[in-house]
């Protein structure tokens, strides 16, 4: 089912607050793939099962989880292919097959073990971001850097977007440090209906921070259980939306 639907598996038995989903599995991405390079589609039935999944009205996110992503040793983090706000079937066998056209065209050496794409509710985020269990970038092993934005987490992701930074101790989540961004825009649904837009931040957010400390702490906390069941430092995304905090990948920390 790929590294990234088979951690939020995981996560989802443990108890984790994970967006609920389907997996297309690397069989069906089998079955597509025996024709290329020619036309690409979908198995019969796979859209109407993958439709009747959702409510009719609601926004996708259609997401690629290749088998050999999100590996100890190399993540291969945003070389395939995302969409964000996917509405109704047209766009959403769009969406899968682009999936799949992402890992068919990438670099012949990555290419082994399959490719399979996880569909779930696309949330609208108040704000978003990642929580690394080990700092990555001071490298420090007792602390937590957190960082976020307002919005949809692909600019943070992407490392495009003007982000919060906070490092929490691992000992008892008390903030070592923090610094607030002025964040102007953020990335949200489109209000056209199909994918992301960058729209402007009310006044009155730009310059405050995205988490409170109540909310860092939550974070933190979420970060070092996933840590504790995956037994090494992980690199979680997260979002929070409805008032609620959830976890939306899970990987390990790689140099």
């Amino acid at each position: 089912m790929g590294r990234k639907a088979a951690a939020l598996s995981r996560l989802v038995e443990q108890g984790f607050p994970v967006p609920p989903g389907v997996c297309i599995t690397t069989d069906a991405f089998n079955t597509a793939a025996a024709v290329w390079p020619a036309e690409l589609s979908l198995p019969e039935g796979l859209l109407e099962e993958l439709s009747g999944a959702f409510q009719a009205s609601m926004p996708l996110a259609v997401r690629s989880t290749a088998v050999l992503e999100d590996m100890p040793d190399a993540s291969l983090a945003g070389l395939y292919t995302t969409h964000l706000n996917v509405n109704g079937p047209a766009a959403l066998e769009r969406a899968v097959l682009d999936c799949w056209r992402s890992y068919l065209t990438a670099p012949g050496g990555i290419k082994q073990g399959g490719m399979a794409v996880l569909v779930q509710p696309t949330l609208d985020a108040e704000c978003a971001g990642v929580c690394f269990t080990v700092d990555p970038v001071r490298l420090k092993p007792d602390l937590l850097l957190v960082v976020s934005a307002w919005g949809l987490g692909a600019g943070v992701a992407a490392g495009s977007a003007p982000t919060d930074t906070a490092r929490l101790r691992r000992s008892d989540l008390g903030i070592e440090d923090r610094s607030t961004a002025e964040k102007h825009t953020a990335i949200r649904p489109a209000p056209s209906g199909d994918g992301v837009a960058l729209v402007p931040v009310s006044d009155d957010l730009i310059d405050i921070a995205c988490l409170p400390e109540s909310w860092l702490k939550r974070v933190g906390q979420f970060g070092m259980a996933i840590e504790q069941a995956f037994g090494a430092p992980q690199d979680v995304e997260w979002v929070v939306a409805g008032g609620q905090l959830w976890i939306l990948q899970s990987r390990p920390i790689t140099a």
